[in-house]
């Protein structure tokens, strides 16, 4: 549901974009890439963000910027309502 790509980058460097390309520009024997090693085109400053985010709730906030960022009430509501389930793993880490 959520871009990995695009909540580490506003997690790690306070920007938002959208992935610039991806495998197809890659030889066919090349591994896959991971989200963090895309890169970003139209970046934008993602206002308030904290760079780079090392506590819980600056990737919650990150997540809450994603989910109001989407295009309809309907999408935003579903993408906030699943930040909770978001988080639990990475609360287990700490």
């Amino acid at each position: 549901m959520y871009g990995g790509r695009t909540r580490r980058v506003i997690i790690e460097r306070g920007v938002d974009g959208e992935v610039a390309q991806g495998r197809e520009t890659l030889p066919p024997n090349h591994p896959p890439l991971k989200p963090h090693q895309l890169s970003l085109r139209k970046e934008a400053h993602v206002p308030g963000a904290a760079v780079p985010g090392d506590n819980l709730f600056h990737v919650s906030q990150a997540l809450s910027w994603f989910a109001v960022t989407r295009n309809t009430v309907q999408e935003r509501l579903d993408y906030i309502k699943h930040i909770p389930s978001l988080m639990g793993p990475v609360t287990d880490l700490t």
